[in-house]
Order: C-alpha cells, then sequence, then structure tokens
C-alpha cells in the first residue's frame, strides 16, 4: 500500500486471507497498485490510495445519493480488503496474485471492485471472475480513450495497451457505443452469460475533466457522461465485477481525477443497491417528487 493506511471512505477492513472477515459481503474493494505496463506517464500504482481518500466529507462509510435515494456504503455491506503486493517488475505474478484474490471474493459471493493501477491488471480481474462465473459466460464493458488490444507490449503479452487482446483470446467482449447503442448492446452483453464486467479507464474523460492519467487522449467524454453511463449500467445489468484505472496522481490537478474516479466507485454501489432494492428509478424524475 502507497501512503496513509486507510481504506474507502471508512468502510470496514477485511482480510483476503481470512475469508471470515469478508463473509456476507456485497462488495470487497482491493486496490491493485501496479503501473509496470505503463508506456508514457508511470504512477498509477498510487492510483488505489488516491481514489479511496479524494472525498472532502468525513470517512465514515456512508455516502447518501439524492437521486437514487441509495447510500451504496449502507445499503451494501461493503468491505475494504487493502492493496495487494503487486511488483512492477514481475507482471505474470502480479496478475495471478490479483486473479487469485477476484476468483477468492467471487466465489465468495461477492462482487470484487478493484481499484487500479494501470490497466494492465483487466487481463488479472476479469480472468479471476471468469474462473467462477464460467469461461464465455462473462461479458464485458470497457470504457477507454484506446482500444488495448494490441497484439504485444515491446515483446511481451502482457501490458496497459494489451488486456482486452488477452482476454478476447479467452472470452467473448462487447465492447460498444455509449449512448446510441446502449440498449441494443445491453441485449448482447445479457446474451447467455452469467453477468457484465465494467472496467473503466479513466482516461475516456476529456484530460481537461480528468488530467491525472498516464495515457491522456483529448476529445474524451464529460465526467457527468461516464456518471450517468455507469449509473444505467449498474441499474440495470447483473455486475460481477468491476475495475477503475489508470489514474495517475502525479500529474493530477487539484484532484479532480481522484474525486472522478472515486464517483464512480460510489455511482456503481449506488445503483448496485439500487437495482437490489428492486425500486424504480427515472432521470427525468425530480429529486423531491414523492417525498
Amino acid at each position: 500500500m502507497y501512503g496513509p493506511d486507510f481504506t474507502f471512505l471508512g468502510v470496514e477492513k477485511c482480510d483476503l486471507s481470512k475469508p471470515e472477515t469478508f463473509a456476507g459481503a456485497d462488495i470487497v474493494i482491493v486496490g491493485a497498485p501496479f503501473d509496470g505496463g505503463t508506456t508514457h506517464r508511470s504512477g498509477a500504482k498510487f492510483g488505489p490510495q488516491a481514489i479511496r481518500g479524494a472525498d472532502y466529507l468525513p470517512h465514515d462509510g456512508s455516502r447518501p445519493h439524492m437521486a437514487l435515494r441509495t447510500d451504496g456504503l449502507k445499503d451494501l455491506k461493503v468491505v475494504d480488503a487493502g492493496d495487494l503486493a503487486m511488483l512492477s517488475g514481475d507482471t505474470e505474478g502480479a496478475l495471478a496474485l490479483l486473479e487469485k484474490a477476484t476468483e477468492l471474493i467471487t466465489r465468495s459471493g461477492a462482487i470484487p471492485v478493484i481499484l487500479g493501477g494501470d490497466h494492465t491488471i483487466a487481463a488479472g480481474d476479469v480472468t479471476g471472475v471468469a474462473r467462477v462465473k464460467g469461461w464465455g459466460r462473462v461479458s464485458m464493458i470497457h470504457f477507454d480513450a484506446h482500444a488495448d488490444t494490441g497484439e504485444d507490449h515491446f515483446g511481451a503479452l502482457h501490458g496497459h495497451g494489451t488486456p482486452m487482446r488477452r482476454l478476447i483470446e479467452s472470452t467473448e467482449i462487447h465492447h460498444r457505443g455509449l449512448t446510441t447503442v446502449m440498449d441494443e448492446a445491453f441485449g448482447i452483453l445479457t446474451d447467455e452469460c452469467e453477468g457484465v464486467f465494467l472496467s473503466v479507464d479513466i482516461d475516456v474523460v476529456d484530460p481537461g475533466m480528468a488530467p491525472g492519467t498516464g495515457t491522456p487522449e483529448p476529445g474524451g467524454l464529460t465526467s457527468r457522461e461516464l456518471l450517468e453511463a455507469v449509473r444505467r449500467i449498474c441499474l440495470e445489468l447483473p455486475i460481477v465485477g468491476i475495475d477503475v484505472v489508470e489514474v495517475c496522481p502525479a500529474y493530477d490537478s487539484s484532484e479532480i481525477t481522484a474525486y472522478l474516479a472515486n464517483r464512480v466507485v460510489l455511482e456503481a454501489l449506488s445503483a448496485i443497491a439500487k437495482r437490489r432494492a428492486g425500486t424504480e428509478y427515472s432521470a427525468s424524475k425530480n429529486l423531491l417528487e414523492g417525498r
């Protein structure tokens, strides 16, 4: 763990070596501080703690969502396992460690939420979930400014530009657009699949709103567009895993990238809680209606 030892917004700690500490959990948060696959600006290994701590409110394990009328940290049992010991000089070993962790969490019945780290980690966390749900039974939604489908990474099979290529070789992936094809994509994603893994590379957002990333690309989504998309995905689809990657604190400005990544996690948890509650939500509904 890089930086102070604290959990995501004050949720309870757990220990992956002690299953009783996350028994009955709905969500297990894990840090994946790995940036050994970076090709431009390094420092994503410091991302997990930046994401955990990016909030101006007390870290009290509670964050009510006004629009959804849920509290993702209270309505779900959320625990934080801290960071895995992922060494940047041992890519294969780091991915194997993450794969084992996500497999363990998934077998427990919880949803793993992985805080990266660079996007190399997707090859490990998605595979860990698929080992439980079944090969070819996990669909994926991938938000990114880059396709990440490179054949190799300077001669190596794993890097932050190759994870989708490695996953394509082992399961079916549908990487579709945002608003114009979401209905169609949702139908495809749930066809003969056990669930959907949501992978969010923060560089999908325009660098004017998310400068703290290793490989920024102008012309990306707005932060609002990303949050609305994450909300809808987690409301309407059976999520089996989430990762949020490529936050590089050294290049951030006033922590706005870390704040956005933190909010992506909160938006996802709030929507998952809303989906499990079985109550309706309409984006056009007045916040005070029915109060």
